[in-house]
């Protein structure tokens, strides 16, 4: 079998050098991706795929010229005016299209790691513009264009094209691309394609059709694998009950605004310092305005909807999508809409709520429908890179306005208002790490305790009694690769640090006057909740309703984890996730 397949492989090669149909093809083919391109250049939106086509059609010329060398050169040796270009055996048959499923396993891949903001009928229509697109550049155009060249030929660099055009987001993220695409590698990527598709399809077309089939189910079952096991959860060690069943009928005694004021990925001192930075004058600042500043605290979420979600539904495992709870249908918006607040969910820009409707009372920015979102989806396709600032970005301006109107507000009804701040923010993923990443941070560390102080003084200018909140959401990611750590990292090489820069955060809160709040029982971020619910109804026994201590998606610090404030696995195995806890 194996003699019979080598014996087969030999005899394509002598005929790909000898045969004038075959060769006079090949030469044929990159003219026609280069027509592809040149046609993409006026397509595509400003990203790593325009880059890649308009390098490669800088080289068009040169390459087109070099072909018509070798053709000219061609016709002299073997003095032929004339030549078929192309056999029966070169047609482009129905099963064929078996083969669409190649470039069609990236789509697959993110329909199924985008489920959260993907509605079936945006999953639906992000699988058929691809699909589209694939079958005109390998079928269609390739027929058309038979006379040309070989159909069969110009299938296998359609199919080619394609796959590399919609897995160029996949590449650009495990290789940090911003922008720009090492066009070589690129170039390297879609010959080596084009070459292995076009010997096994001339070797064996059965074969192909079943390892095509193969890959792409192989793909799709191990990208919902991961995506099931990144998403589930522990059980609560502690057999946490519902909040809603500790408050039942219950109604809340004290009724003060609550203000929950979040910056993205601001953390405590503790951190900041193994980044050179001194935050301490900050947190003077709070101290001095009443504000109880809880050391050691985590979330156990890495980023902000894995965190923000459980802080808000005060639940570890989350049922629904995580934009349906941070759009309003959480736990704390619904007890406080029971209980007559009116409530407010103010944010930079619409990730929050994307692909639902906001049930806060008001919220801010406006729900805008106009764009479903699996199209912001296939522009970050055809852009060949995703971004974290897809989505509808407001002026920092307008936001700060919105919120400081309701913090000024004067209204009948108390008060819950969810706010988060696009300051400091943290890495931008999916780029090349510069080197600067820290120094970057510091100066929107400054712009958020501007931000801060400002909110801080008109809340508190207007209403003394109210609970107010300041939090980070998650770390910054400024180690390593500033990045998820994934797989990339043995755990020996991952210490305190990397999993502080990661799930920890900054908490304070400047309870009302005469509280009696025991600050020992808030040690991660999503114990916020049960705890001022514990005040605002006069009963401890809602503090039960805590969750579980364990950080999830482990795979974010390179499988360690935290439990109960302790590191487990890694360099620092056993040791406190801070040095500073709660007296």
């Amino acid at each position: 079998m194996i003699f019979l397949t080598l014996k087969r492989l030999r005899t394509f090669f002598k005929n790909l050098l000898l045969t004038e149909t075959i060769f006079i093809n090949i030469l044929l083919v990159p003219p026609v991706i280069f027509l592809y391109m040149f046609i993409l250049s006026y397509l595509l939106p400003q990203g790593i795929n325009l880059y890649f086509v308009e390098s490669i059609n800088k080289w068009s010329i040169r390459f087109i010229t070099a072909v018509s060398l070798i053709l000219f050169i061609y016709f002299r040796w073997t003095k032929k005016t004339q030549f078929n270009l192309s056999t029966h055996a070169e047609r482009i048959y129905a099963k064929d299209l078996i083969l669409l499923l190649m470039p069609m396993t990236p789509i697959i891949q993110y329909i199924i790691l985008n489920q959260d903001i993907l509605s079936l009928y945006g999953s639906f229509m992000l699988f058929v513009i691809f699909l589209a697109l694939s079958f005109l550049l390998s079928f269609v155009i390739p027929m058309i264009l038979g006379f040309i060249s070989s159909a069969r030929i110009l299938m296998i660099s359609g199919l080619s094209f394609s796959f590399v055009l919609f897995n160029m987001a996949s590449l650009a993220a495990s290789l940090h691309w911003d922008m720009k695409c090492n066009v070589k590698l690129q170039l390297l990527i879609l010959a080596s394609i084009f070459i292995l598709l076009l010997i096994i399809h001339s070797l064996n077309k059965k074969f192909l059709y079943y390892t095509v089939l193969i890959f792409f189910i192989a793909n799709s079952i191990s990208i919902l694998y991961l995506s099931d096991k990144n998403t589930k959860v522990q059980p609560s060690s502690n057999d946490q009950p519902e909040i809603h069943d500790l408050i039942n009928s219950k109604k809340i005694a004290n009724k003060s605004d609550v203000f929950l004021l979040t910056y993205d990925a601001y953390v405590s001192n503790e951190t900041l310092l193994q980044y050179g930075i001194d935050n301490s004058a900050q947190e003077k600042f709070l101290i001095q305005n009443g504000f109880y500043i809880y050391r050691g605290v985590y979330s156990v979420g890495p980023l902000t909807l894995p965190s923000m979600s459980r802080v808000l539904n005060i639940s570890k495992e989350i049922k629904d999508n995580l934009r349906s709870i941070t759009s309003g249908n959480n736990s704390a918006n619904n007890i406080f809409k029971a209980n007559g607040y009116k409530t407010f969910g103010v944010f930079y820009c619409d990730y929050f709520f994307l692909g639902f409707k906001p049930t806060y009372d008001e919220s801010y920015p406006a729900l805008v429908l106009p764009k479903q979102p699996y199209r912001l989806l296939v522009a970050a396709i055809f852009e060949g890179q995703f971004r974290v600032n897809w989505f509808q970005k407001i002026p920092h301006d307008d936001y700060l306005l919105r919120k400081r109107e309701i913090l000024a507000s004067k209204i009948i009804q108390p008060k819950f208002m969810y706010t988060h701040s696009c300051y400091p923010n943290h890495s931008i993923f999916f780029r090349a790490v510069s080197g600067n990443e820290i120094e970057s941070y510091k100066k929107a560390l400054s712009i958020a305790n501007e931000e801060m102080q400002n909110d801080i003084e008109l809340a508190i200018g207007h209403n003394q009694n109210a609970i107010i909140i300041v939090n980070g959401d998650h770390g910054p990611y400024l180690t390593k690769n500033c990045m998820p750590l994934d797989n990339i990292y043995q755990k020996s090489e991952i210490n305190r640090l990397d999993i502080q820069d990661r799930y920890g955060c900054f908490l304070a809160i400047r309870w009302p006057k005469g509280a009696n709040i025991d600050h020992k029982q808030i040690k991660i971020l999503q114990d916020i909740f049960p705890t001022v619910f514990a005040y605002l109804y006069n009963d401890n026994s809602i503090l039960r309703s805590r969750i579980g201590q364990e950080t999830i998606d482990s795979n974010t610090a390179g499988g360690v984890i935290v439990r109960n404030g302790i590191i487990v696995g890694g360099k620092d195995d056993g040791k406190p996730l801070f040095e500073s806890m709660n007296n």
